[in-house]
């Protein structure tokens, strides 16, 4: 049970609203530094002499390292946005979200495929109208330990690099400080996140695919939310975050490997009217994360 009183009010929340501490902008400042710090171990890792000799000296070797320095970068996360949580909120990480249930695992997968059916029918519909002159790099499949290597190496980057902890900062730590108003912290969220992607390399060759590959992340994040929101758990956005990654990696593999402005519009279009339909008759009064 969370520390906070219970709020009889809103039958659908389990605890009171926490105080914030500092201004809600220095909360956005301190996510965006949380986002970049969480890093670090990447950058340490680097510079030490006889990893990369270690790393070469079988590919099996090498994606386990690979997998240890993902999985530090997300030990990172939880330590600093431990400290942000506790002095903006007085909250714990299981407070805003980093918790383990019997549901977890299927809220992760039900994340997972809502995000992957908006990116396929995507696919489809590019594939379908010629929308095809831009194409992901197609994956290495000539051999079942390359496609291992891929699949474990995304997994890696996509889940425990990216995925959790950028979910962890704006869905956990970053909605719970509006705890008290969770459309306008899911919006808010999304927003901030959104906007940090405009300088980010994701294929965009001018001005406008940067501003469109903006509404793309911020409708990813919209749907992580949404999800976040109805079930009442971290995991889903998991999920969505992890699992763009995941079927980013397994439709590589694929004819279905169109990339651009199209697929970027049509999916965003798609995530969007998912999280709308998930948020309908939304009646929780909090950000209020137990599962």
């Amino acid at each position: 049970m969370n520390k906070y009183t219970h709020n009889a009010s809103d039958p659908y929340a389990s605890v009171s609203t926490p105080v914030l501490k500092i201004p809600y902008f220095i909360c956005v400042i301190l996510g965006v530094l949380i986002m970049f710090l969480n890093y670090a171990p990447l950058i340490i890792l680097n510079f030490v002499p006889f990893l990369k000799p270690i790393a070469k000296s079988h590919v099996f070797v090498e994606v386990l390292i690979g997998m240890v320095t993902f999985a530090l970068v997300l030990v990172t996360c939880l330590f600093l946005t431990k400290i942000a949580s506790k002095h903006s909120l007085n909250a714990s990480l299981e407070e805003i979200g980093w918790t383990f249930s019997k549901y977890s695992i299927r809220n992760f997968c039900l994340g997972w495929l809502l995000v992957s059916l908006a990116m396929i029918l995507a696919q489809v519909f590019a594939k379908t109208f010629h929308f095809d002159h831009r194409l992901m790099e197609a994956a290495d499949t000539s051999n079942p330990t390359i496609v291992a290597i891929t699949l474990i190496s995304a997994f890696g980057k996509g889940v425990l690099m990216q995925g959790m902890p950028e979910e962890i900062i704006w869905r956990g730590w970053m909605m719970n400080c509006l705890k008290n108003r969770p459309i306008k912290s899911l919006i808010l969220s999304s927003l901030f996140f959104a906007l940090l992607h405009f300088l980010s390399s994701g294929g965009q060759e001018n001005f406008i695919e940067r501003v469109i590959y903006v509404f793309d992340a911020g409708a990813f994040a919209f749907l992580a939310g949404a999800l976040a929101l109805r079930l009442k758990s971290l995991w889903p956005a998991f999920g969505v975050h992890g699992g763009l990654h995941l079927t980013n990696a397994l439709l590589s593999m694929t004819p279905f490997r169109i990339d651009g402005p199209i697929i970027w519009i049509t999916q965003s279009i798609l995530w969007i009217i998912i999280g709308l339909t998930l948020l309908k008759n939304f009646k929780g009064k909090t950000v209020n994360y137990i599962y």
